[in-house]
């Protein structure tokens, strides 16, 4: 089934990656906005295959519904923050999954130990930024470590109360 509105909040389910969801997010990184800012991220193997095996990386597939909407996750920091990556799938930018997965994220049960989620932008990005701010994060400033980033954060007493995310089992 192929998804007609834009999910609520409540709607979308975070199934933990596998291996079969590789060409998928490839799939998604061929886009040229997708390149132009994750570029990084191909191919996607060693990424995935690093991340899985380390502690506090925890990535999902994000469901509306039965279609694959978005990838997300984030690295929980030694101080507890957490930086977040967001990936929407391109046939579905535009019409508010990446804050509404940005909002569900929170909910996770791997999130409870987040005091600060943390995304990281790039100033010239204003699509990130308006779903960022669309989330409840707040511009922070630019970043430390790398100033061509701004800092968006959303802090543990900002979290907007909602039920958590449904979960679903593997697939693939």
């Amino acid at each position: 089934m192929t998804p007609s509105k834009v999910a609520t909040v409540e709607e979308l389910s975070f199934r933990p990656i596998v291996e079969s969801d590789i060409a998928l997010v490839e799939e998604w990184l061929q886009d040229a906005e997708s390149k132009r800012r994750l570029g990084g991220m191909i191919p996607f193997r060693p990424c995935f295959e690093y991340q899985q095996s380390k502690p506090g990386y925890h990535k999902w597939i994000v469901y509306h519904a039965d279609t694959p909407v978005a990838l997300t996750g984030f690295e929980i920091q030694e101080d507890g923050s957490a930086a977040v990556v967001l990936l929407v799938s391109p046939r579905r930018r535009g019409r508010g999954y990446g804050s509404c997965v940005l909002k569900a994220l929170a909910s996770v049960p791997e999130a409870q130990k987040v005091t600060t989620f943390v995304g990281l932008v790039e100033a010239d990005h204003e699509v990130a930024i308006r779903c960022l701010e669309a989330a409840g994060y707040t511009e922070e400033g630019p970043d430390p470590e790398d100033p061509g980033f701004t800092r968006y954060v959303l802090t543990r007493k900002d979290y907007p109360t909602r039920p958590s995310s449904r979960r679903q089992g593997r697939r693939g």
